[in-house]
């Protein structure tokens, strides 16, 4: 980890999840350097694969906040029905 805020330190911009494992020399999983990073106060995630340093004033990352802004999926429009009014009416007789 060490090797990881030394990169970051030395970047002064926030760096993605494999430029640390290159900084560190690491060539674990992505998965575990997620957790290892995010178990380290030093650190604060800034984006999905994006760390920079705690106390930089970076903003941290959150999935939700992340998705609300997001631009909204395309949904199915559903089907017009009458009134309430119009379903309860008895059926008009000749």
């Amino acid at each position: 980890m060490d090797r990881a805020i030394d990169a970051l330190q030395a970047a002064a911009t926030p760096l993605t999840t494999g430029e640390l494992l290159a900084a560190a020399g690491s060539a674990g999983s992505v998965r575990t350097a997620v957790q290892k990073l995010s178990a380290d106060d030093r650190l604060v995630r800034t984006g999905r694969n994006r760390w920079a340093l705690a106390g930089t004033g970076a903003t941290p990352y959150s999935p939700l906040a992340a998705r609300s802004t997001a631009a909204p999926r395309h949904r199915r429009q559903p089907p017009t029905l009458p009134p309430a009014t119009e379903l309860l009416r008895p059926p008009h007789t000749p």
